[in-house]
């Protein structure tokens, strides 16, 4: 058996294909395979998954497992959402997502 693409590089697969669900009908359900391909990532990383209904919250679950790949811990940890972070915006307000 082949083996897997390191988790950085599934994730980023995962990303485009969920954004471009997202971008087409936020609100339309993913497929059971997205869902499950979020799962297995979740756990390389030792994050609890949530189950997605919509391909905006599998959008929301994906962006929270680059925050942990990053770091930058789990806004779900503790129950509800905490997504403050240490990091400064740029002068113009925005976030880069770079590394």
């Amino acid at each position: 058996m082949a083996r897997r693409p390191e988790p950085r590089a599934q994730l980023l697969a995962l990303t485009a294909l969920v954004l471009d669900g997202a971008r087409v009908d936020p609100q339309r359900q993913p497929g059971e395979r997205l869902i499950e391909w979020q799962r297995e990532i979740a756990a390389q990383l030792g994050v609890l998954p949530r189950h997605p209904h919509t391909f905006r919250e599998l959008l929301d679950g994906v962006l929270r497992l680059h925050r942990v790949m990053k770091g930058l811990g789990d806004p779900l940890k503790d129950g509800a959402a905490n997504y403050e972070t240490t990091s400064q915006p740029a002068a113009d307000g925005r976030i880069s997502l770079a590394s």
